[in-house]
């Protein structure tokens, strides 16, 4: 790959639970594209507890360990856990502070800064080196990182701002709570949701190419959604719209986090329907959740 041209990332933002590994695993069957997943959160899973989608623990996967090796001899670092924690210091995204220095410009000529991105620059090339793929799909929701990646110099950001119904989202938070027989009450649920995409938004206003797409239009009209992707990150999906329509299987490489989907070895596009939860949140919770986020429900066209 070209080290003098800008890596292009096909960023994902907005809340969990809301089908990005889907699309991550899709777009990741073009031939110029790899989908990584939750490329952010690289330093919480590069241990021998994780799983790379190819079953094998991320510091032993072939893929993910030599691309870690290189990037690490090419920054600064002592060991690679101080270099995994220059990103969180920036991209916090519910660090107040972190919020304010973006928004505001501030120390954005401080050292630190500067290696903030010269790491995550040597990082993502070194995913597009050993992938060889020209276009990095990354799903790591985090709307403060989009903002980040769209100051790189060395980067070439297209974002999607993936939205789903808050209450779907609600409902899936809540079955994973109780099989982990723990709690997750609606109101949280509901301000998170909120939050998140009003931060979402307000990133999205300050990326020059970007794009709204919602789970449950993907869902229905796969084809439009991604020409209306493909159109803002200029690439052409005719050939993943076919293999959608043929039914055929989407292979799954090295996803290092996202839904337990990744884990198969391949999938199928499913026209599933997206309302499973109206009938299974109660009411009490739908109530709670329209009270608290009814203006955001309104904005992105849910009822």
């Amino acid at each position: 790959m070209d080290k003098d041209k800008k890596i292009k990332v096909l960023y994902f933002a907005g809340s969990g639970r809301s089908g990005s590994t889907i699309l991550n695993i899709i777009l990741g069957n073009h031939p110029h594209i790899f989908g990584g997943g939750e490329l952010q959160n690289m330093g919480q899973v590069y241990n021998a507890n994780k799983i790379c989608s190819c079953q094998s623990p991320l510091i032993h996967c072939e893929f993910w360990s030599s691309v870690v090796n290189d990037w690490s001899s090419k920054i600064e670092e002592d060991n690679i856990t101080s270099g995994f924690k220059k990103w969180s210091e920036v991209e916090g995204v519910f660090s107040i502070k972190s919020w304010v220095k973006m928004y505001f410009g501030i120390g954005k000529k401080d050292a630190q800064f500067k290696e903030y991105l010269k790491s995550t620059s040597e990082f993502l090339r070194s995913v597009q080196q050993h992938s060889k793929k020209k276009v990095l799909v990354d799903i790591s929701k985090n709307p403060l990182r989009a903002w980040a990646l769209e100051e790189n110099p060395d980067i070439d950001l297209r974002m999607v701002h993936l939205v789903r119904d808050g209450r779907a989202v609600t409902w899936s938070l809540k079955r994973t709570a109780e099989r982990q027989n723990r709690k997750r009450p609606t109101w949280r649920a509901a301000m998170f949701w909120a939050l998140i995409n009003r931060m979402t938004n307000l990133v999205r206003s300050k990326v020059e190419h970007r794009t709204l797409v919602r789970y449950e239009d993907f869902i229905e009209n796969p084809g439009l959604v991604l020409n209306q992707i493909g159109e803002m990150a200029e690439i052409d999906f005719t050939d993943i719209i076919n293999n959608i329509d043929k039914n055929d299987d989407f292979r799954i490489d090295h996803v290092m986090a996202g839904n337990g989907i990744r884990k198969a070895d391949t999938i199928k596009f499913e026209t599933t329907k997206t309302d499973g939860w109206i009938k299974k949140l109660n009411s009490r919770s739908k109530n709670i959740f329209k009270i608290l986020s009814y203006s955001s429900l309104k904005k992105f066209n849910y009822r």
